[in-house]
């Protein structure tokens, strides 16, 4: 079957078969990720391998949450043996490092769990995507608050609010208004929301992107797939030169 081409109806990009799946990172939304995946075993996963990170007391009480499950768990491990169909990768984890590296040479499909979620959500679920280098939290909330009072199911996910992958499994919403880091936009390939504000772009996080231009091109991927859906809007502020 070719999970390109064999997409579940109803839904924005969600292939009918994922298969082997690689999600890297044991943080709030590789948790997230896990137990996603963890329910479509033998379904529409086929085998779920876990690569996370550095050990830690809440991580580790997780991966005993899972015993018996079938499911791999690897940490501290950068050597990633494919080939995997799909890997959801954690923002923490830099497109430079040798873990991304390694996982992304390993996968023929490598997402955010945010753009993961979007994939999974319902078709005709809109999607607010902010980003910026300041005032992100702000506007998603006031978004977030003026969608809920003109009676839309609305909730702020991502960086603010529940993980984006939790919502849309366990609480569909007409409208989900993401805050998203430069993290989590420098491993989306297909994202389109509904409408993509990038409120400003300033000297940030140079470190995990390697330079200015690194930094610029991830928070600019907020807009590359407009053009995909009909009746999007782009909400820029006008006086960033950058």
């Amino acid at each position: 079957m070719n999970a390109e081409t064999s997409l579940i109806p109803g839904k924005k990009h969600a292939p009918v078969h994922l298969g082997r799946v690689l999600i890297v990172g044991l943080g709030k939304s590789g948790m997230a990720a896990v137990e996603y995946c963890a329910a479509l075993l033998g379904s529409r996963v086929d085998e779920l391998v876990v690569s996370a990170g550095k050990p830690n007391p809440k991580a580790q009480a997780f991966v005993d949450g899972f015993a018996g499950t079938g499911i791999t768990f690897r940490f501290e491990y950068e050597d990633i043996q494919g080939p995997f169909d799909l890997c959801i990768v954690s923002p923490g984890i830099s497109d430079m490092s040798a873990l991304y590296r390694s996982a992304k040479a390993a996968s023929a499909d490598m997402v955010s769990e945010l753009e993961f979620a979007w994939r999974e959500s319902a078709a005709d679920s809109r999607w607010i995507a902010i980003t910026g280098t300041n005032g992100k939290t702000t506007t998603t909330s006031l978004v977030t608050h003026i969608a809920q009072r003109a009676g839309l199911r609305a909730s702020a996910v991502g960086n603010i609010g529940e993980v984006a992958l939790t919502r849309v499994w366990q609480d569909p919403q007409d409208l989900y208004v993401a805050e998203i880091s430069s993290f989590q936009l420098a491993t989306c390939s297909r994202f389109a929301p509904d409408v993509a504000v990038l409120l400003n772009i300033t000297p940030d996080h140079l470190e995990w992107h390697g330079s200015m231009e690194r930094y610029i091109e991830a928070k600019a991927r907020v807009l590359a797939h407009l053009d995909d859906t009909p009746g999007t809007a782009a909400v820029l502020d006008c006086t960033n030169d950058v």
